[in-house]
């Protein structure tokens, strides 16, 4: 019976550490949904645009192909966009859906190794029901 009290104590441990398990997303979408697009202006540089509490879609002008990395801090998300190459010197769309979790507080967005702020922050309701 002590056999058996240990074992279920030691899986209530085990699922309680799992609890605090991130659901931070980050990766790059191809086929922008519509509602989307109508928000994204293509004369601003970065953009966030919000779906809901935990989504969130970052979109980025830039010539070139990009290179990412995303690292959790103490209480929000940094994330590093690097231009790795030009190819023909026009701006490219560049859009990144993330799923992020009640504990990160803010976003920070590091162009070339450089802390860059936002152009805009707005908000989009995805009406097509995917």
């Amino acid at each position: 019976m002590k056999k058996i009290i240990g074992v279920g104590l030691a899986f209530l441990l085990l699922a309680a550490c799992n609890s605090d398990v991130s659901t931070l997303s980050f990766s790059k979408i191809e086929t922008v949904p519509e509602g989307l697009s109508a928000v994204i202006d293509s004369s601003e540089t970065l953009q966030l645009i919000e779906e809901s509490d935990n989504t969130v879609y970052l979109v980025y002008q830039a010539e070139g192909e990009i290179a990412t990395g995303v690292e959790e801090q103490e209480k929000g998300i940094k994330i590093n966009l690097d231009i790795t190459s030009i190819e023909n010197g026009e701006k490219q769309e560049h859009v990144y859906k993330m799923t992020l979790d009640d504990s990160h507080e803010a976003i920070d967005v590091y162009i070339n190794g450089e802390y860059t702020a936002f152009d805009s922050i707005s908000k989009f309701v995805d009406e097509s029901g995917i």
